[in-house]
């Protein structure tokens, strides 16, 4: 299992490379789709309810280093993240009912500049974790 989230990480730095990263936006969900549909903003949809891909976000993320705290928003749970480095960002899990059951929709939010390296993981892990 890590050899793969190694493989999944590798993949997307090499993706963010080819591209040749002219654009900062390249790191806000834009540029890659899961599960055959991505909002409007490029947001990631994951199967599960909002409580369950929290839990595993989180746990991922502290694989990857990062620090979080859950909090709670109206209709949605937005998962403040800060790297070992200091750089600052939230994803924000909302339900997306559909006729194939309950979904979670995520979007990342940059609180500081974008950080091309971080940005790829978090898409990688989050990639991953919609393929499961």
């Amino acid at each position: 299992m890590v050899g793969r989230r190694v493989h999944t990480v590798v993949c997307g730095m090499i993706l963010a490379l080819v591209a040749g990263c002219a654009d900062v936006d390249l790191l806000s969900l834009n540029f890659l789709q899961t599960s055959g549909k991505a909002g409007a903003n490029g947001d990631r949809v994951i199967a599960g309810s909002v409580e369950t891909v929290a839990q595993s976000t989180q746990a991922g993320l502290a694989e990857l280093g990062i620090a979080t705290i859950l909090n709670r928003e109206d209709q949605a749970l937005r998962i403040a993240c800060t790297t070992r480095m200091g750089v600052r960002f939230s994803l924000v899990l909302t339900r997306d009912k559909t006729d194939r059951g309950e979904q979670t929709r995520v979007h990342l939010v940059w609180e500081d500049q974008p950080d091309e390296q971080t940005g790829t993981q978090v898409v990688a892990h989050l990639d991953a974790q919609a393929k499961k």
